[in-house]
């Protein structure tokens, strides 16, 4: 009798000794996911605003999150050698909320409300201008600003060796605005004619809709 009490005693103990080990060990893994460095492979992709993404996720909350992305590129147009360097800034603000608090080794599902700036200067842009029967070639600075908001939706998951991926959509509007920099006093921006480069960016703004494929690998570092 006394061996099966104490047989009871030492099971019961190692099972309340299992499970406050697991409560440590899963209270420890939600902390650790503070922070993760991101980059996307798929930012260079991009038509217009092709560049080198990098991104940073950190938890506000419980299931809450903010992650800013920020990259660029710099180069000399392969195509055109009368074409200047062309430079592009991309920057991103997402405020996202998971369906569970993250933890390591379980895919979950987020959404989220974001801005985007996005911007491409070509400089040295070749522009014809008609003025008094003469037909003009003026080198100019192409500006392409667009500016707007989407929503976004997909899913994220974090391994034990602290890799982790994300894949989703996003879409929203922008406000797409091209204009030129340096105009010669008494040129027209609108009667500019660009017919240079692989896309033909002429002066001029809309609203126009937006939407992009997420994906990014990153590194838990916090």
């Amino acid at each position: 009798m006394k061996n099966i009490i104490f047989i009871c005693f030492l099971f019961l103990t190692f099972n309340q000794v299992n499970a406050q080990s697991e409560t440590i060990e899963t209270i420890e893994t939600i902390e650790n996911i503070n922070l993760i460095i991101k980059y996307s492979p798929v930012s260079l992709a991009n038509v217009i605003y092709p560049s080198m993404q990098f991104a940073l996720e950190h938890r506000i909350g419980e299931r809450r999150t903010l992650q800013y992305e920020f990259g660029g590129l710099f180069y000399k147009n392969p195509l055109y050698s009368n074409r200047g360097n062309t430079t592009i800034f991309r920057g991103l603000l997402e405020y996202r909320w998971y369906k569970e608090t993250p933890t390591f080794d379980k895919k979950n599902k987020f959404q989220g409300i974001g801005f985007r700036f996005q911007q491409r200067v070509d400089d040295e842009t070749q522009f014809s201008f008609a003025r008094e029967g003469f037909v003009n070639i003026l080198s100019l600075d192409n500006v392409n600003t667009a500016t707007g908001v989407y929503y976004t939706r997909g899913f994220q998951r974090v391994y034990k060796n602290r890799f982790s991926i994300e894949f989703g959509g996003s879409f929203g509007i922008q406000y797409y605005d091209v204009s030129v920099r340096d105009m010669p006093q008494g040129t027209d921006e609108i009667a500019l004619n660009n017919t240079t480069g692989l896309f033909a960016f002429q002066p001029g703004s809309l609203f126009v809709p937006m939407g992009f494929l997420v994906l990014k690998v990153g590194l838990v570092a916090k």
